[in-house]
């Protein structure tokens, strides 16, 4: 037994140059077998490039790319192969032409973007009904109101926008019982009533000085 170990040893390391004296896996090996192990050297060498890094185009510079936040990675028509699109944080111009118009906007872009659109996201006076003005854009819009204002007999809100409070109110107001008549007292207030003519001193004729009213008359209208 003592004889034999030697033996071993050779054979040993026999197999150990023999291992170390072979080359590295080829395309060809894995090609051939499918089974040939490979080093991670080769694998990232040969096989599995690395993901480029932000395109110089999309990477800040103050002077040619200011609002440039990076880039995203992109599919493409190649399997494998990625391309690059642009993050912006603003529109960038050369002269009167946009330069990053195909990049994606950041949230703080399309914020400033919505807040500096002309014209403004529509805003207006409360109450009102919103319009379009003479531009074709959202004005201030058309008041509404609850009644009819008046100033020494001048209607000041004809151009308010009436509310169903002023049209039941005055669809009231034209509705009289009976032979009431409708008339008509200051500032446009309309009362029911009957009509009342003046009775003079000959019983005839147009109330004058020589032919004072001494009364008046209700008659009615059927």
């Amino acid at each position: 037994m003592f004889t034999e170990k030697p033996r071993n040893k050779l054979t040993l390391l026999s197999l150990l140059l023999l291992v170390a004296a072979r080359p590295f896996a080829s395309m060809a090996d894995i090609t051939t077998d499918g089974k040939t192990v490979v080093s991670k050297a080769y694998v990232d060498a040969t096989l599995q490039p690395k993901i480029d890094a932000t395109n110089n185009a999309y990477t800040y510079n103050e002077s040619t790319n200011p609002t440039a936040a990076g880039s995203v990675i992109t599919t493409t028509t190649t399997p494998g192969t990625t391309g690059q699109v642009g993050i912006a944080t603003a529109p960038t111009y050369n002269g009167n032409t946009l330069t990053n118009g195909d990049w994606i906007p950041t949230m703080g872009a399309v914020m400033t973007a919505i807040s500096n659109a002309t014209p403004p996201a529509p805003s207006g006076t409360p109450n009102n009904v919103a319009m379009y003005d003479s531009n074709g854009d959202l004005g201030d819009g058309q008041p509404t109101a609850n009644a009819a204002t008046y100033n020494n007999d001048t209607l000041t809100n004809g151009n308010s926008i009436a509310t169903i409070t002023a049209v039941e109110t005055k669809v009231s107001k034209t509705q009289s019982t009976g032979y009431q008549v409708l008339t008509t007292g200051t500032s446009g207030t309309v009362t029911p009533a009957y009509l009342s003519v003046p009775v003079t001193a000959s019983g005839t004729g147009r109330p004058a000085a020589n032919n004072a009213p001494t009364g008046t008359a209700a008659i009615w209208i059927e």
